[in-house]
């Protein structure tokens, strides 16, 4: 017997300590981007980084990736069939969807106002790339070092990278 359960919500649950356990990994961008290629032969109606970007904010689950992939292919029916863009899809999948999604994943290890400054960090990331540290700090109204310490958290579960940039400053992008 075979079950399937998400890990955000299979905590403490007594049948994990009488099987063996199996985490799957994220999938990579380059992952989900080759699944639908091979699945409908195009990009269409994404261009490349279009669809990149919607394997990137999906986080590499696969459920989401087709859910954001589903919510863009609406939204262009609503506005009569125009291809979709970056601009779409950082309107489409905005950080209300994403907040929506990351909360439960960012319950296992964060509480309250942390993980609401780790929802918004990850949205701002999302959406306009890699930042300087010290400038995401001023623009989620955050100390630096408060900013740091979370920081640290998401990067040791591979929600962010950071490293040093050509003036030392510390920049923080999303992990692929």
């Amino acid at each position: 017997m075979v079950v399937a359960v998400q890990k955000e919500l299979s905590r403490g649950h007594y049948l994990l300590g009488k099987g063996e356990v199996f985490e799957l990994r994220p999938l990579t961008v380059g992952e989900l981007v080759s699944f639908y290629t091979n699945k409908f032969r195009t990009f269409e109606p994404f261009d490349e980084e279009s669809l990149k970007l919607v394997g990137l904010l999906s986080r590499g689950v696969f459920r989401r990736f087709m859910r954001y992939v589903k919510l863009c292919v609406l939204d262009m029916k609503d506005r009569g069939g125009v291809d979709v863009r970056v601009d779409d899809v950082r309107r489409v999948i905005g950080p209300k969807v994403i907040s929506r999604d990351l909360d439960l994943e960012l319950s296992g290890f964060l509480r309250g106002s942390e993980k609401r400054i780790a929802v918004e960090a990850l949205s701002t990331l999302m959406s306009e790339g890699e930042m300087n540290q010290k400038e995401l700090a001023t623009e989620l109204g955050s100390t630096q070092s408060s900013l740091t310490r979370l920081l640290q958290k998401l990067e040791m579960r591979g929600y962010v990278a950071r490293e040093r940039g050509e003036r030392k400053e510390l920049r923080v992008s999303i992990k692929n």
